[in-house]
Protein backbone atom coordinates (compact mmCIF):
# COMPACT_ATOMS: atom_id res chain seq x y z
CA UNK A 1 0.00 0.00 0.00
CA UNK A 2 1.42 3.37 -1.05
CA UNK A 3 0.00 6.63 0.23
CA UNK A 4 0.04 10.30 -0.79
CA UNK A 5 -0.78 12.51 2.20
CA UNK A 6 -2.15 15.99 1.49
CA UNK A 7 -2.07 18.49 4.35
CA UNK A 8 0.19 18.98 7.34
CA UNK A 9 -2.05 19.96 10.23
CA UNK A 10 -3.40 18.07 13.24
CA UNK A 11 -4.89 15.13 11.34
CA UNK A 12 -1.92 14.79 8.97
CA UNK A 13 0.54 14.79 11.89
CA UNK A 14 -1.30 11.98 13.64
CA UNK A 15 -1.87 10.00 10.45
CA UNK A 16 1.81 10.30 9.52
CA UNK A 17 2.77 8.87 12.89
CA UNK A 18 0.33 5.99 12.45
CA UNK A 19 1.75 5.30 8.99
CA UNK A 20 5.30 5.26 10.35
CA UNK A 21 4.40 3.05 13.33
CA UNK A 22 2.70 0.50 11.08
CA UNK A 23 5.21 0.51 8.21
CA UNK A 24 2.83 2.08 5.69
CA UNK A 25 4.73 3.64 2.77
CA UNK A 26 4.02 7.32 2.22
CA UNK A 27 5.58 8.50 -1.04
CA UNK A 28 4.69 12.19 -0.83
CA UNK A 29 3.44 14.78 1.63
CA UNK A 30 1.81 17.74 -0.12
CA UNK A 31 1.34 20.97 1.81
CA UNK A 32 1.42 24.71 1.18
CA UNK A 33 3.09 25.11 4.59
CA UNK A 34 6.72 24.15 4.01
CA UNK A 35 7.63 24.03 7.71
CA UNK A 36 4.92 21.64 8.89
CA UNK A 37 4.89 19.84 5.54
CA UNK A 38 8.57 18.94 5.79
CA UNK A 39 8.11 17.94 9.42
CA UNK A 40 5.21 15.60 8.61
CA UNK A 41 7.16 14.18 5.64
CA UNK A 42 10.14 13.47 7.89
CA UNK A 43 7.92 11.60 10.36
CA UNK A 44 6.69 9.13 7.74
CA UNK A 45 9.80 9.03 5.54
CA UNK A 46 8.18 10.74 2.56
CA UNK A 47 9.31 13.45 0.16
CA UNK A 48 7.78 16.90 0.53
CA UNK A 49 6.19 18.99 -2.22
CA UNK A 50 3.99 22.09 -2.13
CA UNK A 51 1.91 20.96 -5.14
CA UNK A 52 0.95 17.68 -6.76
CA UNK A 53 1.47 17.32 -10.51
CA UNK A 54 1.53 13.58 -11.07
CA UNK A 55 0.17 10.57 -9.23
CA UNK A 56 2.41 7.48 -9.53
CA UNK A 57 0.58 4.49 -10.97
CA UNK A 58 1.29 2.39 -7.87
CA UNK A 59 -0.46 4.84 -5.51
CA UNK A 60 -3.13 3.09 -3.44
CA UNK A 61 -4.74 5.92 -1.46
CA UNK A 62 -4.61 9.72 -1.57
CA UNK A 63 -5.48 11.04 1.89
CA UNK A 64 -6.71 14.65 2.01
CA UNK A 65 -6.47 16.08 5.53
CA UNK A 66 -6.87 19.78 4.76
CA UNK A 67 -9.47 22.07 6.30
CA UNK A 68 -13.02 21.32 5.17
CA UNK A 69 -13.31 24.49 3.09
CA UNK A 70 -10.24 23.52 1.04
CA UNK A 71 -11.10 19.89 0.20
CA UNK A 72 -12.95 20.62 -3.07
CA UNK A 73 -10.23 22.95 -4.36
CA UNK A 74 -7.55 20.36 -3.53
CA UNK A 75 -9.44 17.68 -5.46
CA UNK A 76 -9.75 20.05 -8.42
CA UNK A 77 -5.93 20.20 -8.65
CA UNK A 78 -5.54 16.41 -8.83
CA UNK A 79 -5.02 14.60 -12.12
CA UNK A 80 -7.42 11.78 -12.98
CA UNK A 81 -6.45 8.52 -11.27
CA UNK A 82 -7.69 5.07 -10.29
CA UNK A 83 -6.22 5.47 -6.81
CA UNK A 84 -8.67 5.79 -3.93
CA UNK A 85 -9.18 9.45 -2.99
CA UNK A 86 -10.44 10.12 0.53
CA UNK A 87 -10.88 13.03 2.87
CA UNK A 88 -10.87 12.91 6.67
CA UNK A 89 -13.66 15.37 7.49
CA UNK A 90 -16.68 14.44 9.58
CA UNK A 91 -18.91 17.12 8.04
CA UNK A 92 -17.94 17.33 4.34
CA UNK A 93 -20.03 15.18 1.95
CA UNK A 94 -18.41 12.27 0.16
CA UNK A 95 -19.06 13.83 -3.25
CA UNK A 96 -16.44 16.49 -2.50
CA UNK A 97 -13.84 13.92 -3.63
CA UNK A 98 -15.87 12.34 -6.42
CA UNK A 99 -14.56 13.99 -9.57
CA UNK A 100 -11.11 12.51 -10.18
CA UNK A 101 -11.49 8.80 -9.43
CA UNK A 102 -14.27 6.18 -9.45
CA UNK A 103 -12.89 5.06 -6.09
CA UNK A 104 -13.38 7.61 -3.35
CA UNK A 105 -14.60 7.95 0.19
CA UNK A 106 -14.25 9.24 3.73
CA UNK A 107 -12.02 7.99 6.53
CA UNK A 108 -13.05 10.18 9.45
CA UNK A 109 -10.99 9.86 12.65
CA UNK A 110 -13.47 10.13 15.51
CA UNK A 111 -10.95 11.60 17.90
CA UNK A 112 -9.67 14.94 19.16
CA UNK A 113 -6.29 15.23 17.43
CA UNK A 114 -3.50 17.70 18.14
CA UNK A 115 -0.24 18.49 16.40
CA UNK A 116 3.03 17.64 18.13
CA UNK A 117 1.76 15.18 20.74
CA UNK A 118 4.20 12.49 21.85
CA UNK A 119 1.62 9.71 22.00
CA UNK A 120 -0.99 9.13 19.31
CA UNK A 121 -4.39 8.49 20.95
CA UNK A 122 -6.59 5.51 20.22
CA UNK A 123 -8.57 6.35 17.08
CA UNK A 124 -11.84 4.94 15.79
CA UNK A 125 -12.61 5.66 12.12
CA UNK A 126 -15.92 6.14 10.35
CA UNK A 127 -15.98 4.99 6.74
CA UNK A 128 -18.01 5.94 3.69
CA UNK A 129 -17.12 4.78 0.20
CA UNK A 130 -18.24 5.01 -3.42
CA UNK A 131 -18.33 1.23 -3.86
CA UNK A 132 -17.95 -2.03 -1.95
CA UNK A 133 -14.33 -2.64 -2.96
CA UNK A 134 -13.31 0.83 -1.75
CA UNK A 135 -15.21 0.33 1.49
CA UNK A 136 -13.43 -2.97 2.09
CA UNK A 137 -10.07 -1.38 1.29
CA UNK A 138 -10.66 1.46 3.79
CA UNK A 139 -11.76 -0.98 6.50
CA UNK A 140 -8.61 -3.01 5.89
CA UNK A 141 -6.56 0.21 5.80
CA UNK A 142 -7.85 1.21 9.25
CA UNK A 143 -7.17 -2.29 10.58
CA UNK A 144 -3.60 -2.11 9.27
CA UNK A 145 -3.20 1.08 11.30
CA UNK A 146 -4.33 -0.82 14.40
CA UNK A 147 -7.63 1.07 14.56
CA UNK A 148 -11.28 0.10 14.65
CA UNK A 149 -13.50 1.28 11.80
CA UNK A 150 -17.25 1.38 11.25
CA UNK A 151 -19.19 2.00 8.04
CA UNK A 152 -21.60 4.91 8.48
CA UNK A 153 -24.06 6.41 6.03
CA UNK A 154 -24.16 10.21 5.59
CA UNK A 155 -27.01 10.76 8.06
CA UNK A 156 -25.38 8.54 10.69
CA UNK A 157 -22.10 10.39 10.30
CA UNK A 158 -23.84 13.73 10.87
CA UNK A 159 -25.53 12.45 14.03
CA UNK A 160 -22.27 10.90 15.30
CA UNK A 161 -20.46 14.19 14.68
CA UNK A 162 -23.04 16.07 16.76
CA UNK A 163 -22.71 13.53 19.57
CA UNK A 164 -18.92 13.85 19.37
CA UNK A 165 -19.14 17.63 19.70
CA UNK A 166 -21.25 17.18 22.84
CA UNK A 167 -19.03 14.60 24.57
CA UNK A 168 -15.72 16.19 23.55
CA UNK A 169 -15.90 19.88 22.61
CA UNK A 170 -18.67 20.84 25.00
CA UNK A 171 -17.16 18.81 27.83
CA UNK A 172 -13.78 20.46 27.35
CA UNK A 173 -15.47 23.87 27.38
CA UNK A 174 -17.04 22.96 30.72
CA UNK A 175 -13.55 22.07 31.98
CA UNK A 176 -12.43 25.51 30.80
CA UNK A 177 -15.26 27.25 32.66
CA UNK A 178 -14.51 25.24 35.81
CA UNK A 179 -10.81 26.11 35.46
CA UNK A 180 -11.57 29.83 35.32
CA UNK A 181 -14.07 29.54 38.18
CA UNK A 182 -11.46 27.84 40.34
CA UNK A 183 -8.87 30.44 39.38
CA UNK A 184 -11.19 33.32 40.27
CA UNK A 185 -11.77 31.74 43.68
CA UNK A 186 -8.07 31.01 44.33
CA UNK A 187 -8.49 27.24 44.02
CA UNK A 188 -6.25 24.88 42.07
CA UNK A 189 -8.09 23.12 39.23
CA UNK A 190 -5.89 20.10 40.04
CA UNK A 191 -8.16 19.21 42.98
CA UNK A 192 -10.78 18.17 40.39
CA UNK A 193 -8.55 15.91 38.28
CA UNK A 194 -9.23 12.70 40.21
CA UNK A 195 -12.96 13.31 39.73
CA UNK A 196 -12.50 14.12 36.02
CA UNK A 197 -10.53 10.91 35.45
CA UNK A 198 -12.97 8.77 37.41
CA UNK A 199 -16.00 10.17 35.58
CA UNK A 200 -14.46 9.38 32.18
CA UNK A 201 -12.99 6.00 33.14
CA UNK A 202 -16.20 4.49 34.47
CA UNK A 203 -17.83 4.87 31.06
CA UNK A 204 -17.43 1.39 29.64
CA UNK A 205 -19.02 -0.32 26.67
CA UNK A 206 -22.68 -1.08 27.16
CA UNK A 207 -23.14 1.24 30.15
CA UNK A 208 -25.95 3.80 29.87
CA UNK A 209 -24.45 7.06 31.25
CA UNK A 210 -27.78 7.96 32.83
CA UNK A 211 -27.19 5.20 35.39
CA UNK A 212 -23.97 6.95 36.48
CA UNK A 213 -25.53 10.36 37.12
CA UNK A 214 -24.92 11.76 40.61
CA UNK A 215 -25.23 15.21 42.19
CA UNK A 216 -27.86 17.50 43.69
CA UNK A 217 -30.11 17.67 40.60
CA UNK A 218 -30.74 13.94 40.37
CA UNK A 219 -31.29 13.83 44.17
CA UNK A 220 -33.67 16.79 43.88
CA UNK A 221 -31.55 18.46 46.58
CA UNK A 222 -32.99 21.94 46.20
CA UNK A 223 -31.21 23.31 49.28
CA UNK A 224 -27.80 22.61 47.72
CA UNK A 225 -28.96 23.85 44.32
CA UNK A 226 -30.15 27.15 45.76
CA UNK A 227 -26.84 27.55 47.64
CA UNK A 228 -24.94 27.06 44.39
CA UNK A 229 -27.20 29.49 42.54
CA UNK A 230 -26.56 32.15 45.19
CA UNK A 231 -22.80 31.68 44.89
CA UNK A 232 -23.04 32.00 41.11
CA UNK A 233 -25.26 35.10 41.17
CA UNK A 234 -22.37 37.35 40.08
CA UNK A 235 -21.41 35.01 37.22
CA UNK A 236 -24.48 35.11 34.99
CA UNK A 237 -23.13 32.97 32.09
CA UNK A 238 -22.09 30.17 34.45
CA UNK A 239 -25.33 30.48 36.44
CA UNK A 240 -27.36 30.10 33.22
CA UNK A 241 -25.43 26.95 32.31
CA UNK A 242 -25.81 25.60 35.85
CA UNK A 243 -29.58 26.15 35.70
CA UNK A 244 -29.87 24.63 32.21
CA UNK A 245 -27.98 21.48 33.19
CA UNK A 246 -29.86 21.18 36.47
CA UNK A 247 -33.18 21.39 34.63
CA UNK A 248 -32.01 18.91 32.01
CA UNK A 249 -30.96 16.36 34.64
CA UNK A 250 -34.26 16.76 36.51
CA UNK A 251 -36.17 16.27 33.24
CA UNK A 252 -34.19 13.09 32.55
CA UNK A 253 -35.24 11.76 35.94
CA UNK A 254 -38.89 12.55 35.16
CA UNK A 255 -38.63 10.71 31.83
CA UNK A 256 -37.20 7.64 33.58
CA UNK A 257 -39.93 7.68 36.20
CA UNK A 258 -42.80 8.32 33.76
CA UNK A 259 -44.89 5.13 33.48
CA UNK A 260 -45.38 3.55 30.09
CA UNK A 261 -48.98 3.91 28.96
Amino acid sequence: MKIILIGSGNVAYNMANLFAQNNITVTQVISRNAITGKHVATICGATYNNTITTIPGNTTVIVITTQDANIKSVVDTLPTTNAVIIHTSGTTPINAVANKSPNYGILYPLQSLMYGVNKIPEIAFLVQASNISTSNLLLKFASTLGCKATVANPKQMQHIHIAAVIVNNFTNHLYTLAYHYCLSNHISFDVLLALVHHTANRLTKGINPVTLQTGPAIRNDNVTIQTHQALLASNLPLLQLYNAFTESIKNEVLLREKPNI
